[in-house]
């Protein structure tokens, strides 16, 4: 079961790591108030929470400065955009871990390719009606295993895009 495989550590939550924009910032408040509410169904585990201005550069600042031991029990993080997403997609990369799920918000250009080269999971737009109903509804996906007819799933406009 592809929750399993999410559930490393097989405590029957996915633990993660949500990325907020600014701390007082609407949108920030939004996306995460929205995520909180909507998720309420999935088995999440929220081992913290880290503010990074919309900023790839500070999400991967703040991300380095967890310790190892929470960063390896993560096993999703959530972003409040593609930016801050990419940030700790680098600091993954650079340390040559284990990618953990990364979601984003914005389908950015350089996300989308990252997407489509198998590395991130996805990325919803910035529709403010919809994002986080999306991001809740990938997490979803990976959670029930409804993703076998997709290598990647990017939700946005047409809601699924395959990489082949």
């Amino acid at each position: 079961e592809q929750r399993n495989r999410v559930d490393k550590n097989k405590n029957g939550k996915i633990d993660y790591v949500l990325i907020e924009g600014e701390e007082d910032h609407y949108d920030a408040i939004r996306r995460t108030k929205g995520f909180l509410e909507n998720s309420n169904d999935l088995p999440l585990n929220t081992l913290g929470t880290l503010s990074a201005s919309w900023n790839r550069q500070l999400a991967y600042k703040k991300f380095s400065q967890l310790d190892n031991n929470a960063i390896s029990s993560i096993e999703a993080v959530i972003c409040n955009n593609d930016d801050m997403a990419l940030g700790v997609y680098d600091y993954y990369k650079e340390k040559n871990l284990a990618l953990p799920i990364i979601l984003g918000i914005n389908n950015s250009q350089e996300m989308n390719e990252t997407i489509m080269s198998g590395e991130i999971y996805g990325s919803v737009d910035n529709n403010m009606d919809n994002q986080v109903l999306r991001i809740v509804k990938c997490m979803e996906s990976v959670l029930n295993g409804n993703t076998k007819k997709y290598k990647k799933v990017w939700y946005s406009t047409p809601y699924a895009v395959t990489r082949e």
